[in-house]
């Protein structure tokens, strides 16, 4: 969509939010987003604890993934034009990504508050404001019109360390940061949700009773939803056939990839429509990624980790990270097969190194971020 299109957009939608005055905000709490179609992630275990605690809020879910076509294009804009209205009537809108209709009002209503739990704990690579004008971000011409991460009430991060990054892409106070935790890494501290996590994927992929699991998940690829890439950089086929017999390879793809992969070794096997990734990094084994947040998540299992970055320099100048990647990152750094390989069979693993960088990235690790988030969000208590 143009610039052109999404300013006429935007005034369309403000007209929306300004009708929908005449409405009373209710004491409801919206969960928004367009990069699941389910119950996922962090507002999983957020409404589980509203719902555990038995709250007095309504809980609306505005889940809605962007199709090509006319179809897909009508049906968005309706989808945009009702969350405009929630979000005026509603007392929590709560998101976790880029939100369109968020940043088309000048001022919230009051006793309207946004709320981005984002998607990604840590600060690995850059995003919003800190990559204005990058071949990924949104150019200084396009924010003078539609001002992106603007009307952010509160946003939760996993760390005071990160808290710097998210205001600056956020273009914001860090009075308005909240390094609380990360509500769906509460998994990683229950062992109830972990068996549960467990069955749940074996019911799934019973291929996978009794193996031990070496997870390929790349970051993102491509510029925006509709044109995510898939991309596997390796020979899967020449890795697996190095690892032991009782070990499988499992692919998980980013959610915005559509296309499918077509695997013929019964020792790879493609996770990728698997919803919760928390579930399955609980059975990973050792963790093969690229530049994808979820290395902040799996080192709360202290686990090992490689690092495929085959094309580095060029990542590094296209997107950038908040911090010196080969410094940072809490694993070897691979850019072959014959690398990766390498380093697979070797034991090696500096588990040190991974826990510092957990406890640079965490301030809490205890299994109780959904219930600081209840507790300092929607019930305004001091913790």
């Amino acid at each position: 969509m143009k610039t052109l299109e999404r300013v006429i957009l935007k005034y369309l939608l403000r007209i929306v939010y300004y009708c929908s005055y005449i409405v009373p905000v209710k004491k409801r709490i919206v969960f928004a987003t367009y990069r699941n179609d389910t119950m996922n992630g962090n507002f999983k275990y957020i409404y589980d604890e509203i719902q555990n605690r038995n709250l007095d809020y309504e809980c609306k879910f505005l889940y809605e993934k962007f199709n090509r076509g006319a179809k897909g294009i009508i049906t968005y804009f309706l989808h945009m034009m009702k969350a405009t209205y929630y979000m005026a009537t509603s007392e929590y809108f709560l998101i976790d990504d880029f939100y369109f209709p968020v940043y088309t009002v000048k001022k919230l209503r009051n006793k309207t508050e946004v709320v981005q739990v984002w998607h990604a704990c840590g600060a690995f690579k850059k995003f919003g404001f800190s990559i204005l004008d990058k071949n990924f971000g949104a150019d200084n011409n396009y924010v003078k019109y539609i001002p992106i991460h603007s009307n952010y009430s509160h946003v939760l991060v996993s760390s005071k360390e990160v808290s710097k990054y998210y205001a600056e892409a956020f273009n914001m106070s860090e009075d308005n940061i909240d390094p609380i935790g990360i509500p769906r890494t509460d998994i990683f501290f229950n062992d109830d949700m972990k068996k549960e996590a467990t069955n749940r994927v074996y019911s799934k992929y019973p291929e996978l009773k009794g193996k031990n699991i070496v997870l390929y998940a790349p970051t993102f690829r491509g510029n925006s939803q509709s044109d995510a890439k898939m991309d596997i950089a390796f020979d899967v086929e020449k890795v697996v056939e190095t690892l032991p017999k009782d070990f499988v390879l499992a692919l998980k793809m980013h959610p915005f990839v559509k296309d499918s992969i077509k695997i013929e070794n019964d020792r790879i096997v493609d996770l990728s429509d698997y919803p919760a990734i928390n579930d399955i990094l609980i059975m990973t084994d050792l963790l093969i990624t690229d530049y994808s947040s979820i290395v902040f998540e799996y080192s709360l299992l202290e686990r090992p980790m490689i690092f495929y970055a085959d094309d580095l320099d060029s990542y590094e100048h296209e997107r950038d990270f908040y911090y010196p990647y080969e410094s940072l990152v809490p694993g070897p750094i691979v850019k072959t097969t014959d690398e990766l390989i390498a380093v697979l069979n070797n034991s090696e693993c500096d588990y040190e190194k991974i826990k510092s960088f957990k406890n640079k990235f965490f301030d809490y690790t205890d299994g109780l971020a959904s219930k600081r988030f209840v507790d300092k969000i929607i019930l305004k208590e001091e913790i």
